[in-house]
């Protein structure tokens, strides 16, 4: 895969909440798998509506934890119609 492919795709997943996982070997396929299934056992979903919002178009969120030490993977923002 070309750098600006990689680049564009990473930057997809991040912006859409995802992770992207890299192997340069078919034998680092396991561990990359372990990997995934480690990361999507632990996590949580939250459902965010928002109640009062005006304007169509893009709006912005920003996820953070306050009380707890973690990642926190999230899309950057939502669009209304």
């Amino acid at each position: 895969q070309a750098p600006a492919s990689k680049s564009l795709l990473t930057n997809l997943v991040e912006e859409t909440g995802g992770r992207a996982w890299w192997v340069a070997d078919p034998d680092q396929i396991r561990d990359a798998f372990a990997n995934i299934l480690q990361d999507i056992s632990t996590r949580y979903v939250l459902v965010y509506q928002p109640e009062g919002v005006s304007g169509e178009g893009w709006h912005r969120l920003t996820v953070k934890l306050t009380r707890a030490k973690g990642d926190v993977a999230a899309r950057s923002g939502y669009f209304r119609k």
